[in-house]
């Protein structure tokens, strides 16, 4: 049985979720309503995600940045943070691939989930790092 050499395969695109999902918001930049909606949205709500950050107990620092997110670095372990946050359906993102080790990015989103995180990241009175039970409600 004859096999065909691999530089002879036609070569198949990669199409990583990321492209996809790019290509899938490419029309909504093309609309600059839209556009500004959005930049008037996380530049009035971020100043708020950054005060709860900070009030929360939870970090020894949080930052600004000039995109839709905060960054944040934990008092105890981020990555135990992004996991009991997850499980609580929060998704905030370590930022150890960014060469950030010990940071998470927490991203703008609305004033309700940002009320959520707050109370789950305040739930325990002892600020002591969050477990899965703390987390629950």
């Amino acid at each position: 049985m004859l096999r065909c050499p691999d530089r002879l395969n036609s070569p198949q695109r990669f199409q990583p979720v990321d492209a996809i999902s790019l290509h899938a918001v490419a029309g909504t930049l093309q609309d600059p309503a839209h556009v500004a909606r959005v930049v008037a949205h996380v530049r009035s709500i971020k100043p708020r995600l950054r005060e709860l950050l900070v009030h929360s107990g939870r970090f020894g620092d949080v930052r600004d940045t000039e995109t839709n997110f905060v960054l944040a670095r934990p008092l105890g372990s981020p990555l135990e943070l992004v996991r009991v946050l997850a499980q609580a359906g929060m998704h905030v993102k370590h930022c150890v691939g960014l060469g950030q080790d010990g940071w998470i990015r927490i991203s703008v989103g609305i004033e309700a989930e940002h009320e959520r995180l707050f109370e789950l990241l305040t739930d325990s009175a002892s600020h002591q790092e969050p477990t899965a039970l703390s987390l629950s409600g």
